[in-house]
């Protein structure tokens, strides 16, 4: 999760020639992760919240990064993309 919004954030400027934003890409692949671990949190599920072998995500954590990838996505509004 670190890496991606690491690179999302330094992708935050570019543009692909067909006009396409990847960190929106990268934005919505953190929010897609943070939202399973969230709805894990809210279900009881376990399995949703982390794989079984590693530590699963903080309830806390996955709120944030869901907030990061919300401020990704508007940083550049009226970009074409996602």
């Amino acid at each position: 999760m670190l890496l991606l919004s690491a690179a999302a954030v330094l992708l935050l400027e570019a543009k692909t020639r067909g006009g396409r934003r990847p960190a929106q890409y990268l934005a919505a692949a953190i929010a897609v992760i943070a939202l399973q671990a969230l709805l894990g949190y809210v279900y009881g599920a376990v399995l949703l919240i982390g794989a079984a072998s590693f530590i699963p995500m903080a309830f806390n954590t996955a709120a944030a990064f869901l907030l990061f990838a919300a401020g990704v996505l508007a940083a550049r509004p009226g970009a074409a993309g996602c």
